[in-house]
């Protein structure tokens, strides 16, 4: 017996000039709807925000003390400074500064500044040396009455007693500000 055998008729391909009406068509049809509803909701939402936006939105509470207020209360140095310590007269360089929300003892989040430190150690090697963090925060006093801010060459002048001071040696110093003249001491 003999099995019937179906030809495949030739599939309708619509001629040329109008192929490109059907690969064109779907994408811009998309695009047009997309525009459209664009055009009609974007008025309606922003005279909705106008009219009711001021009774839904919460507007929470703000903080009372910023970063930026933060830092000028403290007279915080920047990354890269160095500082003297007032209390042991030693040089350190900030090498770390973020800010943070610190809790405060009423279990409120506050600002706070964390700062580290590094006192650099050259006996051991380059890049050595010991590290210290602080964080500061409103409620701390001031960076001031801990440390002093050194500029270039603030910064000279107390290395080389800290190098003479290391060495075991006492050596005389003036200091160009007061035309006064320090000995520094042996520490060892």
């Amino acid at each position: 017996m003999l099995l019937p055998t179906f030809q495949r008729q030739p599939s309708r391909r619509p001629s040329a000039p109008f192929r490109w009406l059907r690969e064109w068509l779907p994408g811009r049809l998309i695009l047009a709807v997309a525009v459209l509803s664009i055009l009609l909701t974007a008025p309606i939402g922003a005279i909705g925000i106008i009219i009711s936006g001021e009774k839904i939105l919460d507007y929470g509470e703000k903080s009372p003390y910023k970063f930026k207020d933060l830092r000028e209360k403290h007279g915080l140095p920047r990354v890269g400074e160095r500082v003297r310590s007032k209390h042991f007269g030693t040089v350190w360089k900030i090498i770390e500064e973020k800010e943070i929300w610190m809790e405060a003892p009423n279990k409120q989040l506050i600002p706070g500044i964390f700062v580290n430190y590094w006192r650099e150690d050259t006996t051991s090697g380059p890049g050595t040396g010991k590290t210290m963090s602080y964080r500061y925060s409103q409620n701390d006093p001031p960076f001031d009455n801990y440390w002093e801010i050194l500029y270039d060459w603030q910064e000279f002048f107390f290395i080389l007693l800290e190098i003479e001071a290391q060495l075991g040696k006492a050596a005389i110093f003036e200091n160009p500000l007061t035309d006064s003249v320090s000995v520094g001491q042996n520490y060892k």
